[in-house]
């Protein structure tokens, strides 16, 4: 899929509404919207509130594959996925009481039935990392675009 159109996609994934997900803490909100897919790839737009008087710079998203349940005494093994593609993604700080949306693309994937998708939203220099859970179904429920 050629940029200019990942944009367009990306505003319409932005747009769509919906929730696929969402946490909160340390007056920080992380909302991952409905899951957009076009052309054997997945958009998964994010919605990142500031609620604290103190800005938010972001540091890092990352997106891996992990078990649902994690036995005692087992290594944990984590997997993880590196977007193609990420629109506005130059942008790293969140002033206070503002927001952030970016969308990360993807190509197609799916995840196995006892694992789930974790989004991990990192602070540069802070303490204020927020963790979000999606399974396969949020997947599979994807929208397709126009």
């Amino acid at each position: 899929i050629p940029q200019g159109n990942l944009d367009a996609y990306s505003r319409q994934a932005l747009a769509a509404g919906g929730t696929a997900a969402s946490e909160s803490a340390n007056q920080l909100s992380l909302k991952a919207g409905t899951v957009g897919y076009r052309q054997e790839t997945l958009f998964f737009p994010l919605h990142i509130a500031n609620k604290s008087n103190v800005t938010y710079d972001v540091d890092f998203v990352k997106f891996y594959i992990q078990d649902k349940q994690v036995a005692k005494r087992t290594a944990e093994q984590a997997l993880e996925i590196t977007p193609i593609y990420v629109f506005n993604g130059s942008l790293k700080k969140i002033q206070a009481k503002g927001k952030l949306e970016q969308v990360y693309i993807f190509k197609k994937f799916t995840i196995p039935e006892q694992k789930q998708l974790i989004v991990e939203l990192y602070e540069k220099g802070g303490g204020r990392n927020i963790k979000l859970k999606l399974t396969n179904s949020d997947l599979l429920k994807a929208r397709t675009f126009k």
